[in-house]
């Protein structure tokens, strides 16, 4: 993991990019009826449900050193997609979007806004790390070295695709891929024989960790 202004170190024994948990609280945007501490325990195969880095067995739960990070990141999964009706219609010039013409004639919430009742329901949160950790640094090329040269170890039915992974990957919507390699990252023990706290995403927005070793505020 990276955290804002937080230097990594290379692990001598697995050669992956480490850090330490930062001295700051972490955001996080819950449900209010939940609690902010709500992540469930994961079983079975990873699926679309699933977080980027969830990890079979354990409740994983996500935070980011910033609050817009914890709004981008939430909200990242409610974009709508990308579609360019001029390929679909012949009566609708390039760059238009008929769909969103006719949602504003009518006076209707436009696409890519959240609804009101969606805002009531959460929260945006504070949490504390309490023990000391450390974090793996996902996109650190050290890390993605490794991963490439283990891709056998982690990856989905050892695809050799895989063996080129790069930060795109990483970030991709394909759980059975990051959670992969979530779980082979939690399984690495440190050079200084201690067990990782957690494996992260992008630099200073990010973070995820077995459930219950947080307070919150």
């Amino acid at each position: 993991m990276a955290f804002t202004g937080e230097p990594s170190r290379v692990c001598q024994r697995t050669g992956l990019a480490v850090v330490h948990q930062p001295d700051v609280a972490l955001w996080r945007v819950f449900k209010t009826a939940d609690g902010p501490l709500n992540p469930p325990i994961r079983s079975g195969s990873p699926d679309e449900r699933w977080g980027r880095f969830d990890v079979s067995g354990v409740a994983t739960v996500y935070g980011a050193t910033h609050s817009r990070g914890a709004y981008v990141e939430t909200l990242a999964a409610l974009a709508p997609a990308a579609v360019d009706y001029a390929e679909l219609f012949d009566d609708v010039a390039p760059g238009q979007d008929p769909v969103a013409q006719d949602w504003s004639d009518m006076h209707h919430m436009p696409p890519g806004s959240t609804a009101t009742q969606w805002r009531r329901d959460r929260q945006l949160g504070e949490m504390l790390l309490l023990r000391p950790g450390q974090y793996i640094d996902v996109m650190a090329g050290d890390t993605i070295s490794m991963l490439r040269r283990h891709f056998r170890e982690w990856a989905p039915n050892q695809d050799p695709a895989h063996q080129r992974i790069d930060t795109s990957v990483l970030t991709c919507p394909d759980r059975a891929v990051t959670c992969a390699v979530a779980k082979w990252l939690r399984e690495q023990g440190l050079d200084d024989g201690s067990i990782l706290q957690a494996s992260a995403t992008c630099p200073g927005t990010a973070v995820s960790s077995p459930a219950g070793r947080y307070g919150s505020t």
